[in-house]
Order: C-alpha cells, then sequence, then structure tokens
C-alpha cells in the first residue's frame, strides 16, 4: 500500500459549524484513543497504531459516528 497522509481529514457542508465540534477517536474496544476541541476538521492520526477506529464527532449534542481505519 502506498503511504497516506497522517492527518483524518473530514468537511462538511458548512465548515463553521464543524468548527464548533468535538472530536473523539475510539479503539474498536469503545477506550478513548484521542479526542481534539474544538475539531476543526483535522486529526493528527500519525502515533495511532493501526487498526479499526470509530471516530465520533459531536456538533450541539449531535452525534455522528464513521468507521476508521488507520495502516
Amino acid at each position: 500500500p502506498a503511504p497516506c497522509d497522517p492527518v483524518l481529514s473530514k468537511s462538511g457542508n458548512n465548515d463553521k459549524l464543524l468548527k464548533n465540534s468535538t472530536a473523539t477517536l475510539y479503539d474498536i474496544s469503545g477506550n478513548p484513543v484521542k479526542s481534539k476541541t474544538p475539531f476543526d476538521g483535522k486529526m493528527n492520526v500519525e502515533k495511532v497504531k493501526a487498526g479499526l477506529y470509530i471516530l465520533v464527532v459531536t456538533t450541539n449534542g449531535v452525534k455522528n459516528s464513521f468507521r476508521i481505519i488507520i495502516n
């Protein structure tokens, strides 16, 4: 596989709203690995071990989750 950028990037329809968000990266067991507040759409995952993760982005009490695979 080709090397990838060690920064997760998430954009939305309203980037201003995204900047008022909190993002937490959880391992598959549900343990928090990394968190970022305010979440500006980017999170450095360079030191996170390879595996399957769940990224939860919370904005105004509304949670959205995304499956993330880090190689």
